[in-house]
């Protein structure tokens, strides 16, 4: 603004599609930053901020020829109302590249309040990994990230999931985790690496964005010390939440197509904080600007 404080930030990603064209995506995005979110200015404030966002995608679009705009923003339903995207030109998609539902851990708790909420279970599978001497440690170089992914692509493959190329994670090894935004931490039983867990840490919230197990070590219950050992750190950095990005609602009603076959691993995240509530996003929308194209886009996707 003319003050030259931020009011909105969003991250602009161009996506290729064909010939020549393209889609712009903000994952997460945009975020009011005014006096720290939501709180900071009035709607109506608030409203003009998005629509300066909105006349620089526009100036974008023409640029790279982008058939439409995606926002995926990072605010619970119960915050921001989808009427405040549509209002200014947005439609409402039902197509999330982002988990719909998640699981946030509130870490202003105590330490014993936090073990003492777990599920018993999820209590006691910690304790018997250290029970069977496994041991949790940070990754310091890339050795330690290719051992990580080639035992996330084994959990990845077993699970019917999509992971991406190894290349993306060097990027987001030599990026990240250079301005320690990055944590890799790996379990190791005798020596030997048997698991492993990728979590990002970002202004007050630490977020679980990947994990690979080898299946050889199940009994050892090592994802369990892996997650707790990354509470505790995250917790002792000051971080007020942890994010286990994605789990399913148990009313399958609110389920989106690939939350449908995420029991198992909801099960593994709600045992840390079972009376904590699924947070739901306030949903995917569109910006379109060349609609002939974008019509033959969904189609051809389908």
């Amino acid at each position: 603004d003319s003050k030259g404080e931020t009011k909105l930030q969003a991250l602009i990603i161009k996506q290729p599609v064909k010939f020549g064209f393209s889609y712009l995506y903000s994952p997460r995005g945009p975020v009011w930053t005014a006096g720290g979110g939501l709180t900071g200015d009035s709607q109506t404030r608030q409203d003009i901020w998005l629509e300066e966002l909105n006349r620089e995608a526009d100036r974008l679009a023409k640029q790279e020829k982008s058939l439409f705009y995606r926002i995926e923003p990072g605010y619970p339903s119960a915050v921001v109302k989808p009427e405040r995207f549509s209002a200014q030109g947005y439609q409402i998609v039902n197509e999330h590249v982002q988990p719909k539902h998640t699981l946030i851990l509130n870490l202003q708790k105590s330490q014993e309040d936090l073990l003492k909420e777990m599920k018993s279970k999820t209590r006691y599978n910690i304790g018997i990994a250290r029970k069977h001497n496994v041991t949790v440690r940070q990754a310091s170089d890339s050795k330690d990230l290719e051992f990580f992914y080639e035992l996330m692509k084994q959990t990845t493959a077993r699970q019917n999931f999509r992971t991406h190329s190894y290349e993306y994670f060097e990027k987001m090894w030599a990026i990240l985790h250079q301005a320690g935004m990055l944590k890799l931490y790996l379990a190791e039983s005798e020596g030997k690496i048997i698991g492993g867990i990728l979590v990002s840490h970002f202004n007050d919230t630490a977020i679980y964005l990947h994990g690979g197990m080898d299946e050889n070590y199940r009994a050892l219950m090592a994802p369990y010390l892996l997650q707790w050992t990354a509470i505790e750190e995250a917790k002792r950095d000051g971080l007020k939440k942890y994010d286990f990005w994605g789990v399913s609602p148990e009313d399958p009603e609110k389920r989106n197509e690939r939350e449908s076959g995420w029991d198992g691993i909801s099960r593994f995240k709600t045992g840390f904080a079972p009376a904590e509530p699924v947070t739901e996003y306030v949903g995917v929308f569109d910006r379109v600007f060349r609609r002939p194209l974008y019509r033959v886009y969904n189609f051809l996707k389908k």
